[in-house]
């Protein structure tokens, strides 16, 4: 019987230990995910500190910021060209697909835009598809 004693003993200590091991993950776990939401905080920081400085900045280009500054600066130039671009396509009358709205960016990679885009212009060529087969239809 004593042998049986020392059996449940061990199983019991040796549930205790694998219970302590899982706490113990479980709270590694915790504080990793706590980690995650400070640098998600963090870079929503930096984000807003680097526009902020920019905004504050963005005439005097000069200094070890110069670099960043003229990248951003250029962004916008054609930014503002690439618009142009969509005023003079829509003044010609091309508005079914200039007026797709584009979000405003975030932390998407630059493949799920593009089949996000390639995704809106397939529904408005369907939907000019159906239009002309409807004015066919009717004439």
């Amino acid at each position: 019987m004593a042998n049986w004693e020392e059996v449940k003993e061990k199983i019991g200590a040796g549930s205790k230990v694998v219970a302590d091991k899982a706490k113990e993950i479980i709270d590694v776990a915790g504080l990793r995910a706590q980690i995650v939401s400070c640098d998600t905080t963090m870079l929503k920081a930096y984000k807003d500190l680097g526009k902020a400085f920019y905004e504050a900045h963005k005439d005097e280009a000069a200094g070890e910021f110069a670099e960043l500054i003229a990248t951003l600066k250029n962004a916008e130039d054609k930014k503002a060209g690439l618009e142009k671009k969509i005023a003079e396509a829509r003044d010609k009358g091309a508005t079914d697909i200039v007026d797709v709205p584009v979000d405003e960016p975030d932390d998407s990679t630059f493949e799920e835009v593009a089949k996000k885009v390639a995704s809106d212009v397939e529904d408005i060529a369907e939907d000019i598809k159906e239009e002309v087969s409807e004015e066919i239809l009717s004439e």
